[in-house]
């Protein structure tokens, strides 16, 4: 019996050096797992911070790229402005001659369209207003709108542009025209 108490106490003995070592193990363990937490936690702050320091990079690439793209749209614009101009062969000097002699105003209107406004056709109300609007093709012929008042012989005056491209001749032979019908009405 002595025996068995001794071997009971050794296995006892055992038993409580293995909980300790267990425990100790356990520790280890808690203390590396709260290491590599502490570890992962600070990757995952300086992943995030590379994140949003290159987030804000593409921000400012993103912005830089917009205001490029509005340069570049400001540009087109511009050549677009001055290709239509260059279409209708009108420059400011012109412009004014037109106006000031033969009381013509061009007027540009909605994307490529001109719009030709004269006064002082009719004798007995010089303030009428005659006009028609002018709209150059891709082809190079001219589509002609909005005449106000109409014209019997519009369509061959038309056509005649198209033929010939001469838009000075045409506004003249359009006033001509409108002159010849206040004439023949009041007759």
């Amino acid at each position: 019996m002595e025996r068995l108490v001794e071997v009971l106490a050794k296995r006892l003995q055992l038993g409580e050096v293995l909980a300790d070592r267990v425990n100790q193990n356990r520790n280890e363990l808690k203390s590396q797992l709260q290491l590599r937490d502490e570890q992962f936690k600070r990757e995952i702050g300086d992943c995030t911070s590379r994140l949003k320091e290159g987030l804000d990079k593409l921000h400012a690439s993103a912005d830089a790229l917009h205001i490029q793209l509005q340069e570049q749209d400001v540009q087109r614009l511009e050549a677009e402005a001055k290709a239509v101009c260059d279409k209708f062969e009108v420059v400011d000097g012109q412009c004014q001659l037109f106006e000031s002699l033969l009381k013509i105003q061009l007027l540009k209107i909605e994307e490529d369209n001109l719009q030709v406004v004269m006064t002082h056709i009719d004798p007995s109300d010089p303030h009428q207003v005659f006009l028609f609007t002018l709209r150059p093709q891709d082809n190079g012929s001219y589509t002609v709108f909005d005449q106000d008042p109409d014209l019997p012989n519009f369509q061959q005056l038309v056509a005649e542009l198209n033929q010939t491209k001469d838009i000075g001749r045409f506004v003249r032979k359009m006033r001509k025209g409108w002159e010849d019908q206040v004439l023949q009405q009041q007759q």
